[in-house]
């Protein structure tokens, strides 16, 4: 490959390259603006392997461990109940 052709591949990945940094950066600002609506919701952010985050909210996933432990309690105590009864 010529110099010439060498020189015009890396302008075109460079701007390619630029071009998807500004739409990552687009994307990532957007979505901020959308996910502030829903209080539940951390703030987005884009992780160093350009994966983009949209973590719940560790009050919310705490409130939502505590219901499903409940609900595996309850049934569970259901499930004895059923047993015992079946005994009689």
């Amino acid at each position: 490959m010529d110099n010439n052709k060498k020189d015009s591949l890396h302008k075109t990945n460079h701007i390619s390259v630029h071009k998807n940094v500004d739409a990552q950066a687009q994307l990532l600002k957007e979505l901020k603006e959308y996910v502030s609506k829903y209080s539940d919701y951390e703030t987005p952010f884009i992780k160093s392997d350009g994966d983009i985050i949209i973590a719940l909210k560790k009050s919310v996933k705490k409130k939502r461990q505590t219901t499903q432990s409940l609900a595996e309690a309850v049934k569970f105590m259901m499930n004895e109940s059923q047993a015992v009864r079946g005994k009689k």
